[in-house]
């Protein structure tokens, strides 16, 4: 009976559905703007069925997600027992209705009007049992067989079976609501703790930040004071720690240095500076004059608004009440250019002005990141004391001299730098009167004591530059080692200040160990006095911008490039100075000792022939380099020098590292093979003419026999 009185009930309902599906397929997006819920037993159709309805007129169906919902389909029971879903749509106030509300909307493919099919409890005012529509009346016909049995089934059920279920839910929804309060309680607790830690930490972070920065801008003024104490000349009389350089309000260092050349009686120097004394807090201009004799003094220079002026005790010029006009006033009288214009073309017979470079001031500190022990080791190796010493005594002896009877010997070295490179600048503005006669004769009496001048080539110009640059990083160098307290630090200093190539330690249990030793053995020879006896550690070399340089050559070069080689190549420790500084360079002022290098750099396939230029005793430890050398297809780019040995085969380099693939290595399975009757070179010589052809790759230390 009771089955039945659903079944009747279901296929009315599904009757009612038939009627209008006619009209659902036609419905494209008639409440496309609805979305729709559904919530309790709505007899004759399950919520699917609900939803495929709602779907196939354009609208939305939503399972739980109330926030957006604007119809909630259901019946009178669901809302007289306050389902959860019509308790959230009640509060939330959107529409309760029944199920002829949606399939009235479905028929007439627009959304029909809620007041008659609105659902509200009975004990509301306006409450109203199921609303009357089409709907209604179908419903009529059933109440008393179906909605009868269907109480006294569930009245019954109610009793046995959901009372008990009700009452264990709740007690299981009250435990777990107590235990979500206390999980709750729990993590805003913790959330509290985070913040705390993340609000201290984030005071500490700002607070070292801060401190970080203080101190920085604390060294800062530190190395910026003392740079300006330094700059005063060495020959100002009233010379000490509280005198320093005027710095104005926008930053300028008041210091001008000029030169000029009598065809007479030589070069003169003259220094102008507005000195700052913090003691009395008056700058004054000051003027320095060294002539051609080595004679220091003050020139006077007499101006009409100067004339009552008396002259002080301390070689300072005239002294007016505008120290900076006074500056520029003088400056004016020596070069015939504004202070404005200071590097403009000099005037002939007039004094130029020249662009210092000064040291960089030195703070000691003890936060500098020491070098790796192998590294220190090198470092060591190249700038022990005797070997620099022994470097500027070649330079002093063999190359270009430096001038010895003016008292300081670097500010001769930086003048005649200065020289050079306002004689680059000229060159390349074609002003030749200046650059072959004045700045020309000045740069070489600063710097050596030879007749010889430079030629017209820049090029020329350019090597001597880079030398004398050279020459005043070891010059540093050796007052670094001896200005800081331990020799790691001054070593660790050393190779900052000098920009040394980066050195990274090889594995010795690597591939890359076994094949690099593999190659040295392998291309050595009894015919040469230098032998190896152990290797005792491999360093990957890498200088900032050579390896840009090397790919902008090949693509210069790109039809006359295409034979890459991994050669050796020796020298002195006291010469790696300066190719771990500035890199290989086929000529310079002097080779270490004393012979003046050929156009181009050279290698060799083998090691035991670079190692003669090691110049090394025996039982000593020595360096020796490897490169990646550019040999091209050109005579133009190159030269191949025959010898007598050959290799019968070259095999690439990639087998020791990926960086090395396309890059030939002699084979040394192949072995080698000799010609007797040639009478050249034992072994085979190659000559790179440009230094942007060639890589350091590896540098080896190494014990000689």
């Amino acid at each position: 009976m009771k089955k039945k009185a659903v079944d009747v009930l279901g296929r009315r309902l599904q009757s009612a559905e038939m009627s209008s599906g006619k009209t659902v397929d036609k419905l494209a997006d008639g409440l496309k703007d609805l979305v729709i819920g559904a919530s309790g037993n709505i007899p004759g159709y399950s919520h699917e069925k609900i939803k495929s309805m709602v779907e196939a007129c354009g609208a939305k169906f939503v399972h739980m997600n109330f926030q957006d919902c604007t119809h909630l389909v259901t019946t009178t029971s669901s809302v007289e027992r306050n389902f959860t879903k019509v308790a959230l749509a009640d509060e939330k106030g959107f529409h309760i209705v029944s199920m002829d509300w949606l399939l009235h909307s479905i028929k007439k493919r627009v959304p029909a009007k809620v007041q008659n099919y609105l659902l509200k409890k009975s004990g509301k005012k306006g409450a109203t049992a199921e609303p009357k529509s089409e709907g209604r009346k179908r419903g009529r016909e059933d109440d008393g067989d179906h909605e009868g049995v269907a109480d006294a089934v569930l009245k019954k059920f109610k009793k046995e079976v959901v009372d008990t279920a009700v009452k264990k839910a709740k007690e299981e929804i009250a435990n777990a609501v107590s235990n979500k309060a206390k999980v709750v309680a729990a993590k805003a607790a913790l959330k509290q703790v985070k913040e705390g830690i993340a609000n201290a930490i984030s005071e500490k972070v700002k607070k070292d930040i801060a401190d970080a920065a203080s101190e920085k801008a604390q060294n800062d003024r530190t190395v910026y004071r003392a740079s300006l104490v330094n700059l005063v000349d060495e020959n100002y009389a009233g010379k000490d720690k509280s005198h320093a350089i005027w710095l104005d309000e926008s930053g300028f260092i008041w210091d001008a240095t000029l030169v000029k050349m009598d065809a007479d009686v030589g070069s003169e120097l003259m220094r102008m500076q507005i000195i700052h004394d913090n003691s009395e807090g008056a700058p004054v201009p000051w003027i320095y004059h060294h002539d051609h004799d080595g004679r220091f003094g003050v020139t006077d220079i007499e101006h009409p608004d100067d004339e009552d002026e008396e002259h002080s005790d301390q070689k300072r010029a005239p002294i007016s009440s505008c120290g900076q006009k006074r500056f520029c006033k003088d400056f004016m009288h020596f070069t015939g250019l504004s202070w404005r214009n200071r590097n403009g073309v000099p005037l002939n017979g007039q004094w130029i002005f020249l662009d210092m470079a000064y040291p960089e001031t030195l703070i000691m500190r003890d936060d500098i990141v020491k070098l790796p022990g192998q590294v220190e080791d090198i470092m060591k190796m190249i700038f022990r004391s005797d070997y620099l010493k022994t470097y500027a005594a070649f330079l002093k002896t063999k190359g270009y001299k430096i001038r010895s009877k003016c008292t300081s010997q670097q500010m001769d070295l930086r003048v005649g730098l200065a020289c050079l490179e306002k004689l680059m600048k000229l060159h390349e503005s074609k002003i030749s009167w200046l650059a072959e006669t004045e700045l020309e004769r000045i740069s070489h009496e600063r710097i050596k004591n030879s007749g010889e001048f430079l030629s017209r080539n820049i090029e020329t110009i350019r090597v001597e530059l880079e030398s004398l640059n050279l020459f005043l990083k070891i010059y540093d160098a050796g007052k670094i080692l001896t200005q800081f307290p331990t020799p790691s630090l001054g070593l660790s200093r050393v190779a900052c200040a000098l920009n040394v190539a980066k050195m990274d330690p090889v594995d010795s249990a690597s591939s890359e160990f076994n094949g690099l030793c593999e190659y040295l053995h392998n291309s050595s020879s009894s015919h040469h006095q230098h032998q190896f006896e152990k290797v005792l550690s491999i360093f990957r070399l890498e200088r900032p911008g050579e390896a840009e340089r090397f790919s902008a050559w090949q693509k210069a070069e790109k039809y006359r490039s295409g034979d890459r080689r991994l050669l050796w190549h020796g020298s002195s420790c006291a010469s790696f100075a300066g190719i771990l500084t500035q890199g290989l360079r086929g000529s310079g002022i002097v080779s270490p000792s004393g012979k003046a290098f050929c156009r181009g750099i050279y290698f060799a396939d083998m090691s035991t022939k670079s190692a003669g230029y090691l110049k090394a005793s025996p039982a000593t430890e020595s360096l020796l380099m490897l490169c990646e050398v550019e040999l091209g297809t050109s005579l133009k780019v190159s030269k191949k020098i025959h010898g007598a040995t050959t290799h019968k085969a070259w095999r690439d380099a990639g087998y020791i590292h990926p960086d090395l693939k396309n890059v030939l290595v002699p084979d040394a399975r192949a072995g080698r093979e000799e010609d007797r009757e040639f009478e050249g070179n034992y072994h085979w010589e190659y000559v790179a003419y440009d230094p942007a052809q060639v890589i350091q790759r590896y540098l080896f230390h190494i014990k000689m026999k």
